[in-house]
């Protein structure tokens, strides 16, 4: 099994400098925290503030805070993003870059964050189905690749690009090697790679994955 470049532990140490708003229900001495990025604040009672969600999570989970959960993770925002995907065959709905390891953070460690309106259930189950549309796409566009062309990654997560990474060096790497091919054999050994880069594009899912996929094979590694 292909090793991922980079561990999904270490995506999500990444993801938690990005911005998260939360409510604080107390205040701190001078207001503001100090941290190696920046400061943040004015931590005030009922006064919404952005913070890294590292920070946010930690208010959390000792009940100093509550977590508004971000616009592009609620039901509606995810119905629509589903929508554009299967509408559009060749262009990724805009997420934030670390949008699945965001939503498993939040889904893991701030389930009461979610609301009737907004229910972690049905938010839960929308993403995997984003999830899993984004991936499909994915694997149709590298199964079309055959000889020179121009792969169109735009919109898409430190998650789903991490997957490509080790496909896409096999697969350059058996693409040089078809330069010393003489011209009457080249058009069946680019099909032949174009075949290997679409076999290898179902890498095994990051370990946050799970979070989202309750049905995945219990015995799968993380």
């Amino acid at each position: 099994m292909q090793k991922l470049p980079v561990l999904p532990e270490e995506l999500e140490f990444f993801a938690e400098e990005e911005l998260l708003q939360i409510v604080p229900n107390c205040s701190v001495p001078g207001k503001f925290v100090q941290g190696i990025l920046g400061e943040y604040g004015p931590f005030e009672p009922n006064r919404a503030v952005e913070v890294p969600a590292w920070l946010a999570l930690q208010l959390h989970k000792r009940n100093k805070a509550r977590i508004l959960v971000p616009s592009w993770l609620t039901c509606e925002s995810l119905d629509q993003a589903i929508e554009q995907e299967r509408s559009s065959l060749d262009a990724f709905s805009q997420q934030p870059y670390y949008f699945m390891e965001l939503a498993c953070l939040l889904l893991e460690g701030a389930k009461d964050s979610f609301t009737e309106d907004n229910d972690y259930l049905q938010v839960r189950e929308k993403l995997a189905t984003l999830v899993n549309v984004r991936r499909h796409k994915m694997e149709d566009g590298l199964g079309q690749i055959a000889g020179t062309a121009t792969v169109r990654v735009n919109g898409l997560g430190a998650y789903e690009l991490n997957l490509m990474r080790t496909n896409f060096q096999g697969a350059l790497n058996m693409f040089l090697k078809l330069e010393t091919v003489s011209s009457s054999t080249c058009t069946k050994c680019t099909r032949d790679t174009a075949y290997w880069f679409r076999s290898q594009a179902a890498v095994q899912p990051a370990r946050s994955l799970h979070a989202v996929q309750p049905d995945m094979e219990a015995g799968r590694a993380r």
